[in-house]
């Protein structure tokens, strides 16, 4: 059944009224006819049943049912912290990064970022990014996308993990041992949040990891094999989120 994300002021007591985008994605692209049924995620997160119940040339209107208990919303507290990269591979990192769960995602502007826009720019990305989101949620079952924060210096990602209190990575092949069943990522002693930071083409400086380690931040790997960089984030944040109970 398809779902549908509902905007703040649409929602009465058991009937939601839709318009714009929305009522052109329930009567044009699906087609749903009066008793036509779907899923809404509510602004407040709960999801429940609806039925259309009016439909106009710029409205639809629809029924709620009772609230339905969500299934893929992640439990884990898992925080990605990707580079800046080049064209749009960072869009297939959110995309991908939200069907995994992932809980937050915070683009990060590194030494050796190839990709490294303005104001302006940054602001139309920032917007573009929330949108992939809120789509990947809504195809993979979470009643909310991941938190999508604006690009950030490398210094003050580093300082913001180190000030969470959780467990910070940063993913330094050359500076880190292997994986596997018998050597996980995660030890018994960290704790969430988990923050993983995921350097660009090219990877990180020594410098830049000499001062993720100084402030607490554990290199980890991910083998011998050399990952495009959206590859990398894609693949830690699996292995992240399997660790963490996410898959099983």
């Amino acid at each position: 059944m398809r779902r549908l994300f509902v905007p703040e002021g649409c929602v009465g007591r058991d009937l939601v009224r839709l318009c714009g985008p929305e009522a052109h994605y329930l009567r044009d692209v699906l087609r749903l006819a009066p008793g036509g049924v779907f899923l809404a995620v509510l602004p407040d997160g709960t999801e429940r049943a609806a039925t259309v119940v009016r439909l106009d040339e710029g409205h639809v209107e629809a029924a709620l049912g009772e609230a339905l208990e969500p299934r893929a919303d992640p439990q884990a507290d898992l925080r990605l912290r990707p580079a800046l990269v080049k064209g749009r591979k960072l869009d297939l990192v959110i995309q991908k990064c939200t069907e995994l769960g992932v809980a937050e995602i915070a683009p990060v502007l590194c030494d050796r970022s190839v990709s490294r826009p303005d104001p302006d720019g940054s602001a139309h990305k920032l917007e573009r990014w929330r949108k992939i989101a809120l789509e990947a949620a809504r195809q993979c079952g979470r009643t909310s996308p991941p938190r999508i924060a604006p690009p950030r210096p490398f210094g003050a990602a580093v300082a913001e993990v180190g000030a969470l209190g959780g467990a910070g990575l940063i993913l330094a092949p050359e500076q880190a041992g292997g994986i596997g069943a018998q050597c996980p990522i995660l030890t018994a002693s960290d704790r969430e949040p988990v923050s993983v930071l995921v350097g660009p083409e090219g990877g990180f400086t020594a410098e830049e990891v000499t001062s993720a380690r100084e402030a607490g931040l554990r290199p980890v790997g991910l083998g011998a094999r050399i990952l495009r960089a959206e590859t990398a984030a894609i693949a830690i944040s699996a292995l992240l989120v399997y660790e963490l109970g996410e898959l099983l």
